[in-house]
């Protein structure tokens, strides 16, 4: 099966341009078009284990597409296609170390802290003490915390955070694989709707809500609240939804959900300073705008904190899921090299827009957007769609009336990115989920196929019909 596979990425990596209806690609662009196709089969049949398939993903655009490449990859252009851009070797090997990682660390840190001390449990049962102890209660209690705290917090943030404070329930549910699997899923999946919910909520919300208000943009004047007022309401009912699919997926074998103190022998110092380092770094996550501190290198504080304290160990270092991190820097890496070498805006470009109807325009936007950030960063895939739609709806004017104007298309584009939830790879928030060692790639791979496609239908149902209100 693999081998097969394999014969894919290698026929389009020397196939002649023309016989692919790809005139004026690049060679460089040609080969991380293989690239892409060769991880996509192999993260989504699990052809190798997914970190493998990131690293072999690093090695390759090193060494075909980077100045680091063979010499005769350099020199591999036939007649009438250029070789294109040439990557730098030293900005691919810097994926191990980017910003997205560097704030999932902190966030393992904090959560494994918590837990050596015992305050993750206290967290937990404050937290969903309302819902009671019913599983199915419990897991829409930490969605709907999960998605409140992602409204004003990064996804990844919110993810790393309570994927800490649900390691007791974790272990409360003994053997139950599907609930702890539905479980881990529901934190990532919601941190990922919730975010929608705020323009600061996520960089995709972010980038659409400066488009429209951009005055050589939509310039709509959509405020703060009246975002707000239209994407909180749909959050929740994504959420809700999102609750439903899972349980249905993923149905408990437990009875309830009972979270077991367990006397850790902690000294009262290390727990004052786990918590005042919990509340620095929540502070700086939520006051970004602010302060301007980023969110990871706020994530660097409680590394430091806890390091020089003496709570977080090199026992503890040796701990934390580092083949998750590799895996999630080759799609960091895959990321960089399309935007770099152009392949995204080629095929971007590739797709005739402007001969579709209104319809049609949302549909394809909505599934190319969503396909691609399930690959690439989401935020990379919005900062490259938002453009190219906005001039598109400015140009097209009236004729976007009846599907809800330039808003809908261009508030859609946060919706579609927020919801590519399928791979490990996709998000921080999903690589987070899949250390917990609670789900397997397939089941993430169809959960969020799932509420990802039930989101994007409802999520457009609904600010096509508020569209014209706004």
């Amino acid at each position: 099966m693999a081998a097969v596979m394999m014969i894919v990425p290698i026929v389009v990596s020397f196939v002649k341009p023309s016989a692919m209806g790809l005139d004026g690609i690049t060679a460089n662009q040609q080969q991380m078009l293989a690239i892409f196709i060769f991880a996509a089969l192999s993260w989504i049949f699990e052809l190798f284990p997914a970190w493998v398939t990131s690293v072999t993903v690093i090695a390759l655009i090193a060494l075909t597409d980077s100045d680091s490449a063979f010499t005769f990859y350099l020199n591999r252009t036939t007649p009438g296609q250029e070789l294109g851009e040439v990557l730098q070797s030293s900005k691919i090997l810097r994926c191990f170390g980017d910003p997205s990682i560097v704030l999932y660390i902190g966030g393992l840190v904090m959560a494994l802290t918590a837990s050596k001390i015992g305050l993750d449990a206290k967290l937990a049962r404050a937290i969903l003490h309302p819902f009671g102890k019913k599983p199915t209660n419990v897991l829409l209690g930490v969605m709907l915390a999960t998605g409140i705290l992602s409204m004003f917090m990064s996804d990844t943030a919110t993810t790393a955070l309570m994927v800490g404070m649900m390691t007791p329930v974790f272990v409360s549910m003994g053997d139950d694989l599907k609930g702890k699997a539905a479980l881990a899923l529901s934190i990532t999946f919601s941190a990922l709707i919730g975010g929608m919910g705020t323009p600061v909520g996520t960089p995709p919300a972010m980038l659409a809500f400066n488009a429209i208000n951009d005055p050589d943009g939509l310039n709509l004047h959509l405020s703060f609240a009246h975002w707000m007022v239209v994407m909180i309401p749909l959050c929740l009912a994504l959420i809700v939804l999102s609750w439903r699919v899972l349980v249905w997926m993923f149905p408990f074998s437990v009875s309830e959900v009972e979270i077991v103190f367990v006397n850790k022998a902690t000294c009262r110092r290390d727990l004052i300073i786990v918590v005042v380092t919990y509340a620095i770094t929540i502070f700086l996550w939520v006051t970004q705008g602010f302060t301007g501190v980023k969110n990871s290198v706020a994530a660097l504080v409680p590394v430091v904190i806890l390091s020089i304290s003496g709570i977080f160990t090199s026992s503890d270092l040796n701990k934390l899921p580092w083949s998750v991190l590799w895996m999630f820097a080759g799609g960091l890496a895959l990321g960089s090299g399309m935007d770099d070498v152009g392949l995204s805006s080629f095929l971007i470009e590739k797709v005739p827009f402007g001969a579709m109807s209104p319809l049609l325009i949302l549909v394809v936007s909505a599934l190319l957007c969503w396909a691609l950030s399930n690959f690439i960063s989401n935020t990379g895939t919005a900062a490259l769609l938002i453009p190219v739609l906005t001039a598109m709806a400015v140009s097209m004017g009236d004729r976007l009336d009846g599907v809800g104007g330039g808003l809908t298309l261009i508030m859609g584009i946060a919706i579609s990115a927020s919801m590519a939830m399928s791979l490990p790879v996709s998000t921080p928030g999903n690589a987070i989920a899949f250390a917990t060692g609670h789900v397997t790639q397939r089941q993430m791979a169809c959960a969020g196929l799932v509420v990802g496609l039930l989101g994007l239908i409802i999520g457009y149902a609904f600010i096509t019909l508020v569209g014209g209100w706004m």
